[in-house]
């Protein structure tokens, strides 16, 4: 319900995008989305790192991802 209301009768709300309209910072407070931007252009610099660096290459896909590369990512990500 205060997700329905949030998403109908605040400005915030209706210019979100619905499939990140649900990240939430640490006080429960729906993302920026500056800060939305911010964590999309980490997660391109680490996959292009990881590309760099020989651990994927250009037709890796998530589903195609080693676990121990997902795991590193997620860390790097944190």
């Amino acid at each position: 319900m205060e997700w329905q209301t949030w998403l109908t009768q605040t400005a915030e709300g209706q210019g979100a995008s619905p499939s990140s309209s649900f990240l939430e910072d640490e006080n429960g407070d729906a993302l920026t989305s500056q800060k939305i931007g911010d964590i999309l252009e980490t997660a391109r610099d680490i996959w292009h790192g990881f590309r760099k660096h020989g651990l994927i290459d250009m037709q890796t896909t998530w589903t195609s991802m080693s676990l121990s590369t997902k795991k590193a990512f997620r860390v790097e990500v944190e």
